[in-house]
């Protein structure tokens, strides 16, 4: 008795608790996902009528109808009314689905199942939508149960089969193999059109109207498969983590809901931050430490990095580091780990000579365009940068290695540690991921030798006389900081690199596109070239452009004069054809302020070959 007692209590307990959680992870899942709806016309007016329907969709995908039905036609809408089970089960579904006005009668086949039945017929009569699983709550799979045709006869209520397929997605083992879309996954949902029933309660009518529904929601879920398989090439898990990215990134920018979604959001991302961040802490104290041993390839390292995701500038600051110590007469091998590449395994070797040979995708857009652009400057990808030091040291004997975007590898032990971050002009981000952009919290940067501040576009430059300068506020006297700017080193044809003047374009219809961390800097870069950018298209950073994407841009160049994209882009769109000389690609470049006082930092630390550390 005292355990049936205590089984009680604990089911009331979850039972208050389960629902809200769930209601609340359904809404946050439904913020994330892409949705293609599609209403057949006669249903569509039927909803504008404000007239009821029977949404007849399949149990093992009925994770997302609250919110779909939410989003379609029920804002305006009577309340919805379901049937679900008078189990404990049951009682869990229907606190799940009542803040979005959908409501229960409890009943099936096996308990109460005609009390339910006339409950819904009731409130169909008087205008209510009813949602129902004709092969639930037990099954079998894909078959219909008389329930729904009950109430189609005896309200005259129209069946609209309901159903959508998701792309990726979690698929149960259950017998109903019971679907949940991956958070921004793709989905793709259908309202397809209204049947009515007979008023013919015969066995031979009812198995015409089971075959009929069964038949229309087999074939309308064939067609959303089919819809979401045939999404652009590269969806699946790279897809996925890019819409990841790309969703935070519009959070972090403000550029998402804010108000009640927005704080949701917020506050469960803020505990994720924090674990976070106190791994990174950890992972670095372990380091330095000597806990977690770094290895030494036994020439200096010098490595660039950011604190930030994304948009730092330190592929043009690599390029520039790298020419100027050629220049300086070092032999300088640059260790990348090729973010994005398709070809995750080896070390890949790309030189001036060698380079037009590879395929940006395997070997990734930043890599190739470093080794095209650099002349005496071989260039290692390998996600694992040691293996590459010591492959590059043994065929290549440089004598100091140049680490791009290597303030997180801790495995290869680096001499000078420079880090950028962005200028802005206000205070900067000071959450880590996911609830905010930083890799690493604010205090790794005392562990830097220089940080580095960077200006895009046309922006101000952060010099030493600005005050309130965030970055020297956070760091004090610890850590000496510089100011760069990316500045455009010339306009160039696609086809043959010739420059373009930008003036002869500037009355022009200009369309732009990119794929870049931050396409609002090349926004801002085009328009202090002073062109005026009409259409654009912004792709997800490092984006591997596909045939649609060609076709596409193909369409946005008819109705303008010049395309325009980074370099960086550009070296992914040559495989394709375009018309001669109206595609146009910016390069870009790094200047440093106070450069000497940067380079004396570096000899006095003893970094660069021939030079010993000052006392």
């Amino acid at each position: 008795m005292e355990r049936r007692r205590w089984k009680e209590r604990r089911r009331r307990w979850l039972a208050g608790l389960l629902p809200p959680v769930a209601t609340l992870l359904i809404r946050l899942l439904s913020l994330t996902l892409r949705y293609r709806i599609h209403v057949a016309e006669e249903t569509r007016k039927i909803f504008r009528a404000g007239k009821p329907v029977i949404f007849a969709f399949w149990h093992g995908r009925m994770i997302i109808m609250p919110p779909v039905y939410r989003k379609v036609c029920g804002r305006e809408g009577k309340d919805a009314w379901i049937m679900v089970s008078r189990h404990w089960d049951g009682e869990l579904i229907a606190r799940t689905v009542r803040p979005f006005r959908i409501f229960a009668a409890r009943g099936s086949s096996t308990r109460g199942g005609r009390e339910a039945l006339e409950i819904l017929i009731e409130k169909a009569c008087r205008g209510h939508t009813i949602g129902i699983t004709p092969d639930g709550p037990k099954g079998p799979r894909y078959t219909v149960q008389p329930g729904v045709v009950k109430i189609a006869q005896a309200s005259g209520t129209p069946i609209v089969p309901l159903t959508w397929a998701a792309r990726p997605r979690w698929v149960a083992t259950s017998w109903d193999r019971f679907q949940v879309p991956m958070p921004f996954a793709r989905v793709s949902v259908i309202f397809d059109e209204p049947f009515y029933v007979p008023d013919n309660r015969s066995a031979e009518a009812f198995e015409r109207v089971r075959a009929r529904l069964v038949e229309r929601l087999g074939r309308v879920t064939d067609r959303m498969e089919e819809e979401v398989k045939a999404a652009r090439p590269g969806e699946g898990v790279f897809s996925f983590r890019v819409r990841v990215r790309t969703v935070l990134q519009d959070f972090w920018a403000g550029s998402s809901p804010r108000g009640a979604k927005g704080l949701l959001l917020s506050m469960l991302l803020r505990p994720l931050s924090c674990l976070y961040g106190e791994v990174v802490r950890l992972r670095r104290a372990l380091y330095r430490r000597g806990i977690l041993a770094a290895e030494r390839t036994g020439l200096p390292v010098i490595s660039i990095g950011g604190i930030r995701v994304g948009g730092s500038g330190k592929t043009p600051f690599a390029l520039w580091m790298a020419r100027r110590l050629a220049d300086r007469g070092h032999r300088v091998v640059l260790l990348t780990r090729g973010y994005g590449r398709r070809k995750k395994k080896g070390t890949i070797v790309l030189t001036r000579e060698n380079v037009d040979r590879q395929d940006p995708l395997e070997c990734g857009d930043e890599p190739v365009l470093l080794a095209r652009s650099l002349e005496d400057v071989p260039v290692a990808v390998d996600g694992d940068r040691r293996r590459a030091a010591n492959l590059a040291k043994e065929r290549l004997s440089p004598d100091l290695f140049l680490m791009d975007d290597g303030f997180q590898h801790l495995r290869l032990a680096r001499d000078f540690d420079i880090v950028l971050v962005p200028w802005g002009g206000g205070v900067p981000e000071t959450a880590c991921l996911p609830r905010g952009p930083l890799r690493e919290p604010l205090s790794s940067l005392r562990e830097a030798d220089v940080v580095v501040c960077v200006s895009w576009g046309g922006g101000q430059s952060p010099g030493r006389g600005i005050p309130g300068d965030p970055w020297r506020r956070i760091l004090g006297a610890d850590v000496p900081v510089h100011a760069a700017r990316v500045a455009v080193r010339g306009l160039h044809r696609l086809e043959d690199e010739g420059e373009v003047d930008p003036r002869k374009i500037a009355n022009a219809r200009v369309g732009a596109f990119c794929g870049i961390a931050r396409p609002s800097a090349f926004r801002e870069t085009l328009e202090g070239m002073g062109l005026k950018v009409g259409d654009r298209r912004d792709f997800p950073d490092h984006h591997p452009y596909s045939e649609k994407d060609h076709e596409e841009l193909l369409r946005l160049l008819s109705g303008v004069d010049w395309l325009v994209t980074t370099e960086k882009d550009a070296v992914k769109i040559r495989r394709y054809e375009w018309p001669e000389g109206k595609v146009l690609f910016v390069r870009i470049g790094m200047e440093l302020e106070d450069e000497p006082a940067f380079w004396e930092r570096l000899e006095r630390k003893g970094v660069l070959p021939g030079k010993e550390p000052s006392p």
